[in-house]
């Protein structure tokens, strides 16, 4: 989707120059030979591969430096940032932090869960992310690090990306976690609270006041 979107940029801009450059230089070719006619036909070939790739590049490194643009070029796409949610297990909160990159071009999760004292319970990454802004789902495969536990977990988030009609971009992930190896699910709900990755401590508080769960004394 990104490539595609960049690859359009970049080839709409470089048509619009070379008409300009031929435009301007017409009165010139008309004054040639055939035979320099030729050549200079290829000459703006190859200048024309020069102008796309110099392009394209200049596009995707811009696409990493500006968050406008990725959100631009991503649109119902657009991900990036940090995300929190919540759930109980056993009469237990538990808070997960992700946070979502997509300054590559490619979408990376980096997540933890937490309990309601703030301490680190586990926590997993993935880079096999599937966005699908049709039917407005995410999909990704992780690997996971439970602390409890000594092996490492393999799973697959499955989620819905919830949009309202006010809003440009999903703010609202709906979905659950499933482990391959015995097939629970997990379900979570997690709301996007900034675009840029915040500090744990500045996190957990907002996913406290967002689930209305209080700090435990004497933490």
């Amino acid at each position: 989707m990104l490539n595609d979107r960049l690859s359009w940029a970049a080839t709409a801009a470089t048509v619009a120059i070379m008409f300009f450059t031929i435009v301007w230089v017409q009165p010139l070719l008309l004054a040639m030979q055939s035979t320099y006619v030729f050549a200079g036909g290829i000459a703006a070939a190859i200048a024309s591969l020069g102008i796309y790739r110099l392009l394209a590049g200049a596009l995707l490194w811009l696409f990493g430096k500006s968050i406008r643009l990725r959100a631009l070029l991503l649109g119902k796409g657009f991900l990036e940032g940090t995300w929190v949610g919540h759930y109980e297990q056993d009469g237990q909160h538990r808070f997960t932090i992700e946070y979502i990159d997509q300054s590559s071009g490619a979408t990376v999760i980096h997540g933890r869960e937490f309990d309601q004292a703030g301490k680190t319970r586990a926590s997993w990454s993935s880079d096999t992310v599937s966005i699908d802004v049709v039917h407005m789902q995410l999909i990704y495969a992780y690997t996971c690090k439970v602390f409890e536990r000594k092996h490492v977990q393999e799973g697959l988030g499955v989620f819905t990306m919830v949009r309202e009609s006010t809003e440009k971009f999903a703010m609202k992930l709906d979905g659950y976690a499933v482990d391959l190896i015995d097939g629970d699910r997990d379900p979570n709900t997690e709301f996007k609270i900034d675009d840029k990755p915040l500090p744990d401590e500045e996190a957990l508080c907002k996913a406290r006041e967002r689930f209305k769960v209080p700090l435990l004394s004497g933490t």
